[in-house]
């Protein structure tokens, strides 16, 4: 919802308070931020539960599980959305420029274009306009493919697992990546580029941290959860002080915005960890959040889509909607209620039973005993 609220904004910009919209786009994009900790956290707890702690005799299988899981959820969805992105670019456009024609896919090399099934069209280039939300996705399948090999090398140089060795892993990892990508901000600024997979991994790892210390410490965290809604909390204004101090300032600081995502992110993770064991009553709102959550990965690749043919293509050719405050209200809602009404449809009818067949007898020929993970992840 971060994510649509910030690329779908300029809807309404023009009617709406200009401090307002910048609001609206500078905190739509920490939706990234949040989903990085979120991924690194249910991901990392699977990971280390299903493989790391595994049986060794078991670990290779189990690896193989994870990853079979993994893109039995992402890849199919990634690639129906993919086709489609293709095809309505290429068919729908014509010269027409819009508020979104750096996605139209003439002004995207074929040479890219082959290296996005691939994940790799923002592996060290800076990514395309063609469907240009699935920068962050490719973070994603990257860090699924390189967290276990990362573990794996670790083990085997190591030879050690314990509880302290796996967070001093996690930690030095950490601090390595973070120096890493201010060194690139600073010292080769032409090859830094916030979207890149190289420059995302230390968020996403900060999760795998919180998962750690809930495997190893959970009952711990459990008596900390109201400092860490606290501490959270002062993270967030932090954040908030770097960013209207040294970010929005008329002379910006250069590497303010990379200690303000990094303060975010941990200002989320702590957040993660007083939220992890929240609970609350069935009602029509949890109905409803739970029914938006079934629908959001759907709704995260299709809203361009969505945007440019339904929103940009036809609401705003009507002259009463483009020029009326209610016309532009009217077309701002209706992109949210079409993009989760077609998002739904598509978990239910395609998403939902291409996540069932990772549980099918052709995909599962060795029997295990580790309990079925939800479909939710």
């Amino acid at each position: 919802m971060f994510v649509l609220v910030c690329h779908s904004i300029y809807v309404i910009y023009p009617i709406i308070p200009e401090f307002l919209g910048n609001i609206f786009l500078i905190y739509g994009g920490m939706g990234v931020d949040l989903f990085f900790v979120l991924s690194g956290f249910l991901i990392g707890r699977i990971f280390l539960k299903e493989v790391i702690f595994s049986k060794e005799q078991n670990r290779k299988y189990n690896l193989q599980r994870f990853w079979k899981r993994r893109w039995f959820r992402t890849l199919p969805n990634y690639f129906l959305f993919l086709g489609l992105h293709v095809f309505f670019m290429s068919i729908g456009l014509g010269d027409d420029q819009t508020q979104h024609s750096a996605y139209i896919i003439k002004n995207t090399s074929w040479k890219m274009l082959i290296k996005m099934p691939f994940f790799l069209h923002n592996f060290v280039d800076l990514a395309p306009g063609f469907f240009q939300q699935s920068w962050s996705l490719s973070v994603e399948e990257w860090f699924y493919l390189l967290l276990p090999l990362l573990f794996f090398a670790y083990i085997k140089i190591s030879n050690n697992i314990t509880a302290k060795s796996i967070i001093r892993f996690l930690v030095g990892t950490i601090l390595v990546l973070t120096f890493w990508k201010w060194f690139c901000f600073n010292i080769y600024p032409s090859f830094f580029f916030p979207g890149k997979v190289i420059f995302n991994f230390d968020q996403i790892l900060i999760g795998v941290l919180i998962a750690a210390f809930y495997y190893f410490y959970e009952e711990n965290l459990k008596r900390i959860r109201n400092l860490s809604l606290f501490t959270g909390v002062l993270l967030f204004l932090a954040g908030n002080f770097i960013l209207i101090k040294f970010v929005l300032v008329g002379s910006p600081v250069a590497s303010a915005a990379l200690w303000m995502r990094l303060t975010f992110t941990m200002g989320f993770a702590c957040l993660v960890i007083f939220c992890v064991d929240y609970s609350c009553k069935k009602s029509r709102f949890t109905e409803l959040v739970l029914a938006i959550s079934q629908a959001s990965y759907s709704m995260y690749l299709s809203h361009m889509l969505i945007l440019l043919f339904f929103v940009d293509r036809f609401l705003m050719k009507i002259p009463i909607v483009e020029n009326t405050v209610g016309g532009r209200v009217l077309a701002y809602l209706l992109f949210y209620i079409v993009t989760f009404l077609i998002s739904y449809i598509i978990f239910v009818k395609f998403e939902k039973p291409v996540i069932a067949l990772r549980d099918h007898k052709w995909f599962n020929k060795k029997q295990n005993s580790i309990a079925t993970e939800t479909t939710a992840l």
